[in-house]
C-alpha cells in the first residue's frame, strides 16, 4: 500500500495497515513562486517584503526579523500589503515543477498556501502590534484579510487542479505553550470565517483537510471539527493528548504528538532518555488508530549529537512503529 492510500485511509477515520511517519519536509509544501522566497541559510524576503531570518540551531527553520515590521498603523495597510499580480500564470507548468519531485502518486501532498492568518498580521505588525489590531480595529484587519484571502484562495484553486493533492493543510499557530492568544470570541469572528473560505474550498474539491497549530491549542478543537478538518498536526503535549483521543478517536487524527522541548530531546540527554519517551508516546497514542508518527530532535543538522538522536528515532519507528498494528 501507498503512503498515499495509508494515509488516506488516517483522514478519513479509518484504520490504516501501517503506522505512517509523517515526513512534514516532503510531503507538506507551500507553492515555491507565492511563499517565502529564502535562501538556504533561511534569511531573505517573502512576497509582501517581510525579511526572514534564521540560525543552524532551527534546522532550517525562518522566522520574520525582530523587531523589524512593515506595517505600524492597521488603517494603512492598503498603502503596504500587495498581492502578487496572477493573471498570466502557467499555472499547469508552475505546480507541475512544484510537485512532480515529490513523487504525488504514491506520497500524500498537503498544500499549505501560507503561513496562516494569524501569524499574517503578526508578520506585518510584530505580536503587540499586531494583537493590538485584532482587538481595536477588528473591521481593518477583515478586510485586510478578505484582500489576502482571494489571493491564497485562487493560489489553492489551481494547485487542487494540476497537483494531485490529498489534503489541504490549514496552517496558523494561534497559542502559547499555555493558552490561546485570542480569545474564542475573537477567534471565531477574525480567523474562523477566513478559515472556512479554505476548508470549503478543499473539501468541495475531494481534498482532505488537516491543520498545523502549535501550542495548547485544544479549545479550538471544536471549531475544527465545523471545519471539517480531520487531522492535526504537530499535537504538541501541552494539550491533554490522552484525553483529546478518547473525545474523538479517529475522527481526528493527531499527527505527532511528541515532546519536542522535553528532557529526552536535549543535547546531553541519554539514549535511554529518548527511547523511553517515545514508547511513552506509542503506548497512549498508537491504540486503535488516528495517530501518525512524527518525532525528531531540534539543533543544527551537522551536530553529531543531534544526527545521533535523530537516527536512534528512525530507527525505533522502523523496528517499533511502522508494524504496531500486526503486533497488537
Amino acid at each position: 500500500m501507498t503512503e498515499r492510500e495509508n494515509f488516506r485511509r488516517l483522514l478519513a477515520g479509518e484504520m490504516p495497515e501501517y503506522i505512517p511517519a509523517y515526513d512534514m519536509p516532503n510531503w507538506r509544501f507551500y507553492p515555491t513562486f507565492d511563499h517565502q522566497r529564502l535562501n538556504r541559510d533561511g534569511s531573505g524576503f517573502d512576497i509582501y517584503g517581510v525579511e526572514y531570518v534564521s540560525s543552524p540551531e532551527a534546522d532550517g527553520g525562518a522566522m520574520s526579523k525582530p523587531g523589524v515590521y512593515i506595517l505600524d498603523d492597521i488603517t494603512k495597510w492598503r498603502d503596504v500589503i500587495k498581492t502578487p499580480d496572477l493573471s498570466g500564470v502557467d499555472w499547469e507548468k508552475v505546480v507541475k515543477k512544484d510537485v512532480e519531485h515529490r513523487d504525488p502518486a504514491n506520497n500524500p501532498l498537503f498544500l499549505a498556501t501560507h503561513n496562516g492568518y494569524f501569524q499574517l498580521i503578526v508578520k506585518f505588525m510584530g505580536f503587540e502590534n499586531g494583537l493590538c489590531a485584532l482587538f481595536e480595529e477588528p473591521e481593518e484587519v477583515k478586510e485586510l484579510y478578505e484582500y489576502v484571502s482571494k489571493y491564497y484562495l485562487e493560489v489553492q484553486r489551481q494547485y487542487t487542479k494540476y497537483g494531485n493533492l490529498l489534503a489541504l493543510n490549514l496552517t496558523d499557530d494561534t497559542a502559547t505553550s499555555i493558552n490561546p492568544f485570542v480569545s474564542m470570541d475573537m477567534y471565531r469572528e477574525l480567523l474562523k470565517p477566513y478559515y472556512k473560505l479554505h476548508t470549503d474550498m478543499a473539501l468541495n474539491d475531494g481534498l482532505y483537510v488537516s491543520i498545523h497549530n502549535c501550542g495548547r491549542c485544544e479549545d479550538q478543537i471544536e471549531d475544527w471539527m465545523d471545519l471539517g478538518i480531520s487531522g492535526w498536526d504537530p499535537a504538541q503535549t501541552s494539550n491533554d493528548l490522552v484525553g483529546i483521543k478518547a473525545k474523538y478517536g479517529r475522527k481526528l487524527c493527531i499527527i505527532g504528538g511528541w515532546n519536542s522541548t522535553g528532557p529526552a530531546t536535549w543535547q546531553g540527554s541519554s539514549d535511554d532518555m529518548l527511547i523511553e519517551a517515545l514508547e511513552k508516546m506509542v503506548s497512549e497514542l498508537a491504540p486503535g488508530g488516528g495517530w501518525s508518527f512524527s518525532a525528531s530532535v531540534m539543533g543544527a543538522s551537522f551536530d553529531e549529537g543531534q544526527m545521533h538522536k535523530k537516527k536512534l528515532i528512525r530507527e525505533f519507528y522502523e523496528t517499533k512503529v511502522r508494524d504496531y498494528y500486526k503486533n497488537h
